[in-house]
């Protein structure tokens, strides 16, 4: 399957004015530091608040003095966390996140100020070089080191001043920030037997094959040119429910490894290197690939 398309199937709700980061010595709404969409650098995505939830998302990948990954932030939710760090709620909005030893990496706090909510980002935050990309001056700004990537000012379609990146980087980093940080990871390239989460990320040209594909809330993007070459699909959590409510209105045109042939008709295989068609008839269990012997998926030819 070749997909290329651009869609824009993420829009931001309604962000609100009235809430800011101070980011040097001026306010925006967002921002995007460092490297975004590297999982093995630093980055850090400042995402608007909306009218509706009313609070700043913060999404990155940090790193230690030497390079060496940390955690890996999702809209404030810790979700790769390999050195054991800890969050810990602040006295107003806000928390900080500790490493296994008790050091702060990161505070994030937010104060209403004249009906107007400032969020502050504090700590020092280094790049896979060993670097300090960026780091809170003694007036608690946050300051982008010399020759850093970042972007600032949402628009609501995307980051209106971005320095240090080219388009295409000025463009994942827009998209990032109007996904509220859930877009967070780029995937490019090859990729082939292994085991692909596809949540979080933007796919952009590349080439998947023989993986085993899982979707859980749908939250991905092409971009670019994509193929898709024998995979096996897992729809789980939001997807798996979609999945099952469209097996309810729909002629199942795909028959799950072993299930029942419901659909008498010419099928072809799909979830291993050798594709067949067969002749399957309403009724009986559908049969594994007579090559190597491997569960398979049956695709109903039109």
């Amino acid at each position: 399957m070749i997909l290329n398309y651009y869609n824009n199937l993420f829009i931001t709700p309604n962000f609100d004015l009235r809430s800011n980061y101070l980011f040097g010595s001026n306010f925006t709404n967002a921002f995007v530091i460092g490297n975004i969409g590297a999982m093995d650098d630093f980055f850090l995505v400042g995402a608007p608040a909306t009218e509706l939830e009313g609070y700043p998302y913060l999404t990155g990948n940090f790193l230690d003095a030497e390079g060496n990954h940390l955690f890996t932030l999702v809209r404030n939710v810790l979700t790769v966390n390999p050195r054991d760090c800890s969050k810990i709620m602040g006295n107003h909005i806000g928390y900080e996140i500790h490493d296994g030893v008790g050091n702060r990496v990161l505070k994030v706090e937010s104060r209403y100020e004249n009906d107007r909510l400032l969020t502050t980002v504090e700590g020092i935050f280094f790049d896979k070089s060993r670097n300090r990309a960026a780091f809170t001056d003694e007036q608690g700004r946050l300051q982008v080191s010399e020759g850093t990537k970042f972007a600032i000012d949402f628009n609501g379609v995307g980051l209106v001043h971005a320095f240090n990146m080219n388009l295409g980087e000025a463009e994942i980093a827009s998209l990032s920030v109007r996904t509220g940080g859930t877009l967070h990871r780029v995937v490019t390239g090859k990729i082939d037997h292994q085991d692909v989460d596809m949540d979080g990320k933007i796919f952009r040209d590349v080439e998947i094959s023989n993986c085993n594909i899982r979707v859980s809330q749908g939250d991905f993007l092409f971009m670019g040119e994509v193929n898709l070459h024998h995979n096996i699909f897992q729809f789980l959590e939001s997807a798996g429910r979609v999945q099952e409510l469209i097996k309810t209105i729909d002629t199942p045109q795909t028959i799950q490894r072993g299930g029942l042939v419901k659909v008498t008709g010419l099928y072809e295989s799909r979830g291993c290197e050798h594709i067949t068609r067969k002749q399957l008839v309403a009724g009986e269990n559908a049969p594994n690939c007579h090559v190597c012997g491997k569960l398979v998926f049956w695709v109903l030819e039109k």
